[in-house]
């Protein structure tokens, strides 16, 4: 009687190790397949925000806010979103940037730049790659027209603002202005 409780132990062992054996080569290929989804998964996300940025910047109805901003003669800079940011609502265009610790002409450290637009010219590229736009606006005190070129990569943003030989670079994420909470300084200069 204990040989045959000992070989059905031993079996029933044996079979468990075969089956745990199947089980890990499941979760390899599902693990596999989890990581193709999750790829798959991002790529729709990219496009959607993508659509949802150009749609908003098309509506007039668009605001980005740099956590990070850079110019010709200084490295990208962390700096708060509320303060640096480019607010496109109807035909008015909002151009910010506030650097901590500054004396600016806003009240925040940079300046403010407000205007109205002129131009609004945005296409996709196509998939897995930028949406583009290219805003001119003109605003008080300002030499001519000022322009903005703005990238769309999925919820993130760029933006380069060239104004009479002066240039600033803005990165953060793009919302819709009821979305966004800004900090608006005084508009009396130009950059």
């Amino acid at each position: 009687m204990r040989k045959i409780m000992m070989m059905l132990v031993v079996v029933v062992l044996a079979a468990g190790s075969l089956l745990a054996q199947e089980v890990k080569v499941v979760e390899k290929v599902s693990k596999k397949e989890l990581k193709k989804e999750k790829k798959a998964q991002r790529k729709i996300e990219y496009e959607l925000f993508k659509a949802e940025g150009l749609n908003s910047i098309e509506d007039r109805d668009f605001v980005l806010m740099a956590d990070r901003i850079s110019g010709r003669s200084f490295r990208p800079v962390l700096v708060m979103d509320n303060l640096n940011f480019i607010k496109i609502e109807g035909e008015e265009i909002t151009v910010q940037y506030a650097l901590d610790g500054r004396i600016g002409v806003n009240g925040l450290g940079g300046v403010t730049y407000r205007g109205k637009i002129r131009n609004i010219e945005a296409k996709d590229l196509g998939q897995g790659k930028p949406g583009n736009v290219l805003v001119e606006f003109v605003a008080p005190y300002a030499r001519g027209m000022v322009r903005l070129y703005i990238d769309i990569r999925g919820d993130q943003a760029t933006a380069q603002l060239l104004n009479n030989g002066q240039m600033i670079n803005f990165r953060g994420e793009h919302l819709t202005t009821e979305s966004a909470d800004v900090t608006r300084g005084i508009s009396r200069a130009v950059f």
